[in-house]
């Protein structure tokens, strides 16, 4: 990790030590994410499920072309996975500034025909890896005095059919990141939360064709979402969570921001 400026609105930082940690960061607002971090001068360690040589070559090329972009390996539903993740960025850049916390999966299935240990999966990695991540990355962060964003969703605002156990575990994150705001204040560590609504990535695209019916479907509905501004782009995304993140927002902490377009406005 080296010492660097950093300044998003003109504000320089001189000398802030910038590294970061995102999670789910292999497409979509990840990936995104992780892009513009880095392009503001963060060290970047990004994360997934895919091992480094069977990622998207365009990706293996970004991550080759420069030493600031780091790729780590890991299941964040096993126990051990997140600390092993932390560990493994504090390894390669001898600090942590930023955890955002992203990465999260979905279940289409009506209540009644969901199976405990799917019920179990989904929460292991949507909220239990949350916490871990936090609580393996918390003394780093009060050293560097660091924060962390975790993103959520609007569905954590309503409820939806087949649905259930997704919506329920971005309601539970949202309380687990507030809690984690009140417990570390004193250590000087912000936590925040975004939720964005609708965001073209493969997980969406998942959720629509099961809504949708099929594929075509399923793109023609992305399309029109995308013209009628109903579905965000990742870098649509991307600036509430490095604004969060920075020192800029330094008396924010505890909020749980939508990042919808105003969206969920309308109920």
């Amino acid at each position: 990790m080296v010492l660097k400026s950093y300044s998003i609105y003109g504000n320089d930082w001189v000398g802030h030590m910038t590294a970061a940690l995102v999670t789910g960061s292999t497409s979509g607002i990840g990936l995104a994410t992780a892009r513009k971090l880095n392009a503001l001068g963060y060290d970047v360690t990004l994360h997934g499920r895919t091992p480094r040589t069977k990622l998207d070559e365009d990706l293996q090329s970004w991550l080759d072309s420069s030493p600031s972009r780091d790729y780590v390996q890991a299941d964040l539903s096993e126990e051990h996975a997140p600390r092993t993740l932390v560990e493994a960025t504090l390894a390669r850049w001898d600090g942590l500034d930023l955890l955002v916390s992203n990465a999260a999966v979905t279940l289409h299935k009506e209540s009644s025909d969901t199976s405990a240990s799917e019920w179990d999966y989904l929460y292991q990695v949507n909220v239990r890896a949350a916490f871990l991540l936090g609580q393996a990355a918390r003394d780093a962060l009060a050293e560097s005095r660091g924060s962390a964003v975790f993103v959520s969703s609007t569905n954590a605002l309503k409820v939806n059919r087949k649905n259930l156990a997704y919506d329920s575990s971005k309601a539970a994150l949202n309380h687990l990141a507030r809690g984690m705001a009140l417990e570390w204040r004193e250590l000087g560590i912000r936590v925040n939360v975004v939720m964005p609504g609708g965001t073209q990535s493969p997980m969406l695209k998942s959720w629509l064709v099961d809504f949708a019916g099929d594929e075509t479907a399923a793109n023609k509905v992305l399309r029109d979402g995308v013209k009628k501004n109903t579905i965000a782009a990742p870098e649509d995304i991307v600036g509430a969570i490095v604004f969060l993140g920075s020192p800029e927002a330094h008396w924010i902490s505890g909020a749980v921001v939508p990042v919808d377009g105003g969206l969920s406005l309308e109920g």
